[in-house]
């Protein structure tokens, strides 16, 4: 299970739905069929899946990104299987991550050694 990351607070569900719908995310199930699972509405499940989408990207560390414009939160998946969150990231940070020619060495110089605070969640 992964960590609160103050989420759950804001959506006024519990940690137990909300670790229901992440690995309802994680294992590829409908946000439809995860509404029913976690009994939640469906709205809930779908703001939860849209936080976590992320789009596939070309590079040899980085599997794919994605980014929360309500909550500057940036979600990258490594191939290693690990995926991080990292808080508070600009919106143009993320932009640039996404236009750079090298994603692995964009991330490294300004997300990973400008120290914003993230987390591990799977």
């Amino acid at each position: 299970m992964i960590s609160n990351i103050g989420i759950t607070k804001r959506a006024h569900i519990s940690r137990r739905k909300f670790d229901t719908i992440f690995d309802c995310f994680v294992a590829d199930i409908t946000s439809l069929q995860t509404s029913k699972i976690a009994h939640v509405n469906r709205n809930t499940s779908d703001r939860y899946f849209r936080l976590m989408q992320r789009q596939s990207v070309s590079s040899s560390n980085i599997l794919s990104i994605g980014y929360d414009e309500k909550s500057n939160t940036l979600e990258i998946e490594f191939h290693s299987g690990g995926i991080y969150q990292y808080f508070n990231v600009p919106k143009n940070v993320f932009e640039g991550l996404m236009s750079a020619s090298s994603h692995g060495q964009y991330f490294d110089q300004n997300i990973k050694k400008a120290g914003y605070s993230y987390q591990q969640v799977a």
